[in-house]
């Protein structure tokens, strides 16, 4: 089991390859691959919006006030860079202070990942880890 701060540390390291992959795109922006409906343009709409979903859930997991955030559509690369900024401000608040034991505690992430606080980082992890390597291979 990876500790409180490995998660983080991977997580900030999955966040900043995403951030990586987001800024080689270059004009590809509004471009789908042949085989996907996914523009990079939603890819970092969804990724970034799920950024403060997860840190959403992190917080009423510890029993935290959640952070307001509303979606927007990010027209520019630019724009998907500030909102990506913005998002990681307020998921680092929400995992800045999960301590070893606290990931142990019942949390409520995606798919099939333990019903834990654990959880909610993991799938974190790995989404951001899921869209850059999608990012990628455009």
């Amino acid at each position: 089991m990876a500790t409180a701060a490995e998660l983080r540390q991977q997580l900030a390291a999955n966040r900043a390859a995403f951030r990586e992959a987001l800024s080689t795109l270059g004009g590809k922006w509004e471009q789908a691959a042949p085989d996907d409906e996914w523009t990079p343009r939603r890819i970092a709409e969804h990724a970034i919006g799920a950024d403060v979903l997860f840190a959403t859930r992190m917080f009423e997991a510890m029993q935290a006030k959640p952070s307001d955030w509303e979606r927007q559509p990010l027209e520019t690369l630019e724009a998907a860079l500030a909102r990506l900024d913005a998002a990681a401000a307020i998921a680092d608040r929400a995992y800045r202070y999960i301590e070893d034991h606290d990931l142990t505690k019942a949390g409520n992430p995606s798919g099939d990942y333990p019903k834990t606080v654990e959880g909610i980082l993991q799938n974190a992890v790995d989404h951001f880890a899921e869209h850059a390597a999608t990012l990628k291979s455009r």
